[in-house]
């Protein structure tokens, strides 16, 4: 497999970490600031010596095809690029949130159902949902659950409403996971809503269960996810541990080694990558979260 890589974060890397991982032998790093996507491969050369690592602007899209193409870019202009590749017949792999609500306000409903229409292998990341899967076996031990609490600090520039776009997607992917909410569930109730310069904070109800969001962005900020299951924390911690990120969840002085979880989104993209039915699902989620978050801004 080849794979066109859009972006040059800290997090398009992992991205490309679990693209090599995952069996693609050719990735060209794109960008509009050649000299940096030069750098990127330059370093990436040397730890990989057995992929074809090359960098390139976005024309190349329309000169070679690819198999995948990765959108991890900044949230704001994913709609550009979408827009810019819909047409074509690779596969669209995208870091939540699948674009900003912020740019295309009351257009969205149209551009979702225009970019499905054209492509129906389209794939948004979310992890959290996985995650959340890991947190099965402390939701058994409550006979009854009547609160869950969502609190996730992490780095980053994005203020007031950026922050909800940002990681509210996050957040509605690990309640969906956990309680295992099907898409077509309209009982979802927004009981209040607070947006501030650097955080956000909301407050759902499903079926008699609160669900608290809080979401802080800054700069300096340390990736935090904290998790309170009725009077239960959990916390979700990540160690680097000879050079590669460990994670693991911890319940009081107990440190569990867990899976992580951008393993397990690309091990299931892997999997099924020629099912229909992992994109069609996946379209049913983003949809889904795309509407909550839109009234959640509101």
């Amino acid at each position: 497999m080849n794979c066109a890589l859009i972006g040059t974060s800290k997090f398009a890397e992992l991205h490309f970490y679990q693209l090599v991982r995952i069996g693609v032998k050719e990735i060209v790093i794109i960008s509009r600031d050649l000299k940096k996507s030069e750098n990127i491969c330059k370093r990436l050369k040397k730890k990989f010596i057995n992929i074809n690592i090359y960098s390139s602007k976005i024309d190349i899209l329309k000169k070679k095809k690819f198999d995948l193409i990765d959108i991890c870019s900044a949230n704001y202009i994913h709609h550009k690029h979408i827009s810019y590749i819909i047409k074509l017949k690779s596969i669209i792999l995208i870091e939540k949130p699948i674009f900003s609500l912020l740019k295309l306000k009351s257009n969205y409903h149209n551009f979702f159902n225009y970019i499905y229409k054209k492509n129906k292998k389209i794939f948004v990341l979310y992890q959290m949902y996985y995650l959340s899967k890991l947190f099965n076996k402390y939701l058994k031990k409550e006979k009854i659950i009547k609160d869950i609490y969502f609190n996730f600090k992490t780095g980053g520039q994005y203020k007031g409403k950026e922050i909800s776009i940002d990681l509210v997607p996050h957040a509605l992917s690990f309640f969906f996971g956990l309680l295992d909410i099907s898409c077509a569930e309209t009982k979802i109730t927004i009981n209040k809503k607070k947006i501030n310069k650097d955080n956000c904070s909301f407050h759902l109800t499903y079926k008699k269960i609160n669900f608290y969001i809080y979401l802080e962005e800054a700069v300096n900020n340390k990736t935090q996810l904290n998790i309170k299951i009725n009077k239960k924390i959990i916390q979700r911690i990540t160690k680097k541990i000879n050079g590669n990120f460990t994670n693991f969840l911890k319940e009081g002085s107990k440190l569990i080694k867990i899976s992580n979880p951008l393993d397990l989104v690309f091990n299931d993209f892997k999997k099924n990558m020629n099912d229909k039915n992992l994109y069609y699902k996946n379209k049913l989620l983003t949809k889904k979260f795309l509407n909550l978050n839109a009234n959640m801004l509101n």
